[in-house]
């Protein structure tokens, strides 16, 4: 399944030319895939008859189907494994080029084949810092979650969670919501929920590792997610909801769900951000 954050002329990039994508379906389908006249389709199964689930529960991904508050998931790639399409381990992450201290690692997974592992010494003097290569575009006011596995590999870890927010594409942030966590022995869902501040137009999460004071400490980090629930998609669901038949992926026949136990990071709402620079006269 190719969970990336490619864009979509990232993806046709890979493909012939003259080939386009029914909007949607690339970043939750294994396919098959239809070429014909020029358009590539994926083959769709439409059931029988519509089958429902319901869910009850405070958030679970979605498998299989959708429902009407279901959210978009923005990174795709946050899984850390190979995108069918893409072809390459943890694309549009910084640790694509992996180093002594940050890199796709399969110890570091809590599913899968990899997850990133992170590295700091005493002797280092700056944060290792997981973050993805470019921003993702945000609408204010929507209501985001940030999610991502983590665990204590060696040491006693501690991490900050950053998501900066910009008023333009370029440029430094001018704002960031920040999370302290500390690395445990068993792998923990922590979850963020933030508000898109008024006049940001983008934002980057960031996982920084700090040098112990002592020794080493190393940090696993797996199934990064930053969902839009304003965002209509079918990623995740939470609260009530009821789950209905897709077509996506072509060989399921119910609507399937996994329910996540998360923990809450609590974190402090940013104020506004200034105005972005204005559009260019023409």
């Amino acid at each position: 399944m190719l969970s990336g954050i490619c864009e979509m002329k990232d993806v046709k990039s890979l493909m012939p030319s003259g080939t386009q994508v029914l909007p949607g379906t690339v970043p939750r389908s294994d396919g098959p895939w239809i070429e014909d006249d020029g358009s590539l389709w994926l083959a769709e199964e439409t059931p029988a008859s519509s089958q429902v689930r319901d869910f009850e529960g405070t958030l679970a991904r979605i498998d299989a189907g959708c429902a009407p508050a279901a959210g978009r998931e923005l990174l795709w790639t946050g899984d850390f494994e190979v995108g069918d399409l893409a072809g390459a381990q943890a694309p549009l992450w910084n640790v694509a080029t992996p180093s002594a201290y940050r890199k796709v690692d399969r110890d570091a997974a809590r599913s899968g084949d990899g997850g990133v592992l992170l590295q700091r010494g005493s002797g280092n003097t700056a944060d290792v810092v997981l973050s993805i290569d470019h921003r993702v575009l945000v609408e204010p006011g929507h209501r985001l979650t940030l999610l991502l596995d983590a665990r204590a590999r060696y040491g006693s870890p501690t991490a900050e969670l950053r998501i900066g927010w910009y008023n333009d594409t370029r440029g430094s942030s001018q704002q960031q919501t920040t999370a302290e966590v500390v690395g445990t022995d068993d792998w923990r869902t922590l979850r963020v929920d933030v508000t898109v501040p008024r006049n940001a137009v983008a934002a980057q999460p960031f996982i920084a590792l700090r040098p112990p004071a002592t020794g080493v400490s190393q940090l696993g980090i797996d199934n990064v997610a930053l969902i839009d629930w304003d965002q209509p998609g079918c990623d995740y669901v939470q609260g009530a909801a009821t789950l209905e038949l897709a077509a996506l992926p072509p060989a399921a026949k119910t609507p399937v769900f996994t329910p996540m136990e998360a923990t809450v990071v609590p974190v402090e709402p940013v104020g506004p951000l200034p105005p972005g620079p204005s559009e260019p006269s023409e």
